[in-house]
């Protein structure tokens, strides 16, 4: 399991499952995007407006392990 965050956009991306396809994402009410596979299973989360519910220490932690692993 990977995160990647998008500090732009404000989301983050839990891949579940990176080898999967995505063939339907539901949107939910509180700012989710469930992702799921031709089988029906749970491939990957979207977080929508990140900020209000993950602390931002989190989210930049986020940010400098990408950094970190683009300079390797």
């Amino acid at each position: 399991m990977t995160f990647e965050y998008d500090p732009e956009e404000d989301s983050v991306y839990v891949y579940i499952d990176e080898e999967a396809e995505v063939k339907e994402s539901v949107e939910t009410d509180d700012g989710f995007v469930l992702d799921y596979d031709a089988n029906g299973k749970l491939i990957g989360i979207a977080i929508l407006k990140a900020k209000n519910v993950i602390s931002e220490k989190i989210l930049n932690e986020f940010v400098e392990d990408e950094e970190d692993s683009t300079e390797e």
